[in-house]
């Protein structure tokens, strides 16, 4: 379709706007009443009158043709406003779009976050168990938090996963270690593990973060780009690891946020 047909065609769909016709029928009424009125005033009365029709109508013409200029330039400076604020919303940066986002705003509060309570015998849980639990079936993050909502630890199902495999491949190797049962393996045994070449230590000890309630989602960006490992920053009232949580945010709802 060329350009000049595409012009006529929103042409024509701005005119069949349902404003515009309204707009053009209620003119069409006041023109057809003023003249009805003027007829009647001239012809029909016993002595013609001018000034009633001036009377009558010029308050009248002056309301109508101000309310059509307000309707019309209003919403044009409307949309144009409009068009404005969104062009400048297109060259903002993603960190300039981010900045301007409350954490609060956000971040996946308290109450919607699945946790395990963690007490004195959750190390001893297994974690197959654990990866099985259908709390959890949907998410891939499993948070611990004490019964004062204090945060302890946020494993990662992959990170459980990649534990397992490790801990079979080291029985596989032959030597004097017995087979491993992954059945058997607990979160004590994960906490536990000193493999030096495996970087699920640095996953448990680094893949978390914290920050306050009254930042903005640049700062938990900038949180989770400084710590490679990063990739959940739990939000507590002045950003302490010791304070109750509030919410978490993720790497994924920072990068989702920067691309809108």
């Amino acid at each position: 379709m060329s350009t000049e047909n595409k012009q006529n065609n929103e042409e024509h769909e701005s005119m069949l706007n349902p404003r515009n016709l309204i707009a053009l029928i209620i003119t069409a009424f006041v023109i057809l009443a003023t003249m009805l009125i003027a007829h009647y005033s001239l012809y029909r009365a016993k002595e013609p009158d001018l000034s009633f029709v001036g009377q009558s109508l010029l308050p009248l013409w002056g309301t109508w043709i101000g309310t059509i200029i307000a309707f019309y330039f209003g919403r044009e400076n409307f949309e144009a406003a409009n068009r404005s604020y969104r062009d400048v919303i297109k060259t903002l940066t993603p960190e300039q779009k981010i900045a301007a986002i409350p954490v609060k705003e956000v971040m996946i509060p308290l109450e919607k976050i699945k946790y395990i309570e963690f007490k004195e015998d959750t190390k001893n849980e297994k974690i197959i168990d654990i990866i099985k639990n259908p709390i959890f079936k949907e998410y891939h993050r499993i948070a611990f938090l004490t019964p004062e909502k204090v945060f302890r630890y946020m494993i990662h199902k992959s990170t459980l996963a990649l534990f397992l495999i490790e801990k079979t491949q080291v029985a596989g190797t032959g030597g004097s270690q017995a087979k491993v049962d992954t059945n058997t393996l607990t979160l004590q045994d994960l906490f536990q593990y000193d493999n030096h070449d495996s970087r699920i230590p640095q996953m448990l000890n680094r893949g978390y973060s914290f920050m306050s309630v009254s930042g903005c989602l640049l700062d938990a960006k900038n949180i989770v780009d400084s710590i490679p490992e990063c990739q959940d920053v739990f939000v507590t009232l002045n950003g302490k690891e010791t304070e109750p949580v509030l919410g978490l945010v993720t790497n994924n709802m920072i990068l989702e946020k920067a691309k809108a």
